[in-house]
């Protein structure tokens, strides 16, 4: 088995959260990603681009549910590691924190 601290453990939670995320059942979806982000935290650490990623999914879920303060705080936490880390702008990761940037500045 590969455990509850495994990187492929945290990518199926993850998956999870997504899958409430799109059915916008958004407190179920939080539960899942804070959980992947302890995980991943564990595991890769915070400087890592899918913990930015992960930081990310936790952004838009305080956005959907109207806390943008929070959610603000968490989109810049992410997309300051992605730039730590090198990752272009065209990424995918740093396309959505920069699609929430905006979201929240509307």
């Amino acid at each position: 088995t590969l455990g509850e601290l495994h990187p492929n453990y945290a990518a199926t939670i993850n998956n999870i959260g997504s899958l409430y995320h799109k059915h916008e059942d958004y407190n179920k979806a939080l539960e899942y990603f804070l959980i992947t982000e302890k995980i991943q935290k564990a595991t890769i650490g915070e400087s890592h681009p899918t913990y930015a990623a992960c930081l990310n999914n936790i952004a838009w879920i305080h956005y959907a549910l109207g806390d943008n303060t929070q959610a603000l705080a968490l989109c810049r936490k992410s997309t300051s590691i992605l730039r730590a880390a090198s990752i272009p702008r065209t990424h995918p990761f740093f396309q959505a924190a920069i699609q929430l940037q905006e979201e929240l500045s509307e």
